[in-house]
């Protein structure tokens, strides 16, 4: 009884493995697709450290705790709002041997700053500038309305993407009939730092299960201040005889 329940059992299996294999026994047209969206960044966020020395360890956490205090009260005085003002990191550092062997010990505290208004970024950044124990390390350009503009991208693939094969499908006296699968390329937003140095990349999942985009020819420069998104996808479309 048992050998005849587990005879059974396989055979369904089989069944069902022959018939996904079957369903996929049908014209496909495969394109890949490329969708690119350049806007102008409407608010950022400025990283920096503050990297305080001294003779003793209690005096470079007191040093870099004034000097974070001194800033935050040049910031909040351009309009930056208190909350808007946060540290990530802090860290120290073991006294190691200096001058006649003295010991110094480091502090370091990173923080950042987001930046609403862009007109004050300048401002901002002569204000942390100005100050003798910090260091920029970078800036990131973002949009208030990222995730809807990525959205947007997508969407504006898809249907590229379909005209691609449609185009296709006409050349081969044939029509398409729906999407069968997708693969997303790429996913990603790239944005420039205000110093031009190197981009800053973020990567983003594909909210998309059968989602396809469109090839462009556009440039992948990014001027400083710049969001570009990026959506790339292989699409597989049913095809049909008319």
């Amino acid at each position: 009884m048992k050998k005849k329940i587990i005879l059974i059992i396989l055979v369904v299996c089989i069944s069902l493995i022959f018939g996904l294999e079957n369903d996929r026994n049908f014209p496909s047209i495969t394109v890949t697709g490329k969708s690119i969206i350049i806007n102008k960044a409407d608010n950022a966020k400025v990283y920096f450290s503050i990297i305080a020395k001294s003779s003793s360890l209690q005096s470079s956490v007191t040093k870099a705790k004034n000097e974070l205090a001194l800033i935050s009260k040049k910031i909040t005085e351009l309009g930056i709002k208190e909350n808007d003002i946060s540290t990530s990191r802090f860290k120290t550092e073991d006294g190691y041997k200096f001058l006649f062997g003295l010991k110094k010990y480091k502090v370091i505290i990173d923080a950042e700053i987001k930046v609403n208004d862009l007109t004050q970024l300048e401002n901002i950044i002569f204000a942390i500038a100005n100050s003798e124990i910090k260091e920029i390390s970078s800036i990131e350009f973002m949009l208030s309305n990222e995730s809807e503009i990525f959205q947007q991208a997508q969407l504006d693939a898809v249907k590229a993407a379909k005209v691609k094969a449609e185009l296709i499908a006409k050349e081969l006296s044939i029509s398409i009939n729906g999407i069968y699968s997708a693969n997303q390329l790429k996913s990603e937003k790239i944005s420039a730092d205000f110093n031009f140095r190197r981009p800053f990349k973020k990567i983003y999942p594909n909210p998309f299960n059968t989602i396809s985009t469109i090839e462009t020819e556009q440039t992948e420069s990014v001027f400083s201040g710049e969001i570009k998104i990026i959506a790339e996808y292989e699409v597989v479309f049913k095809a049909v005889n008319p």
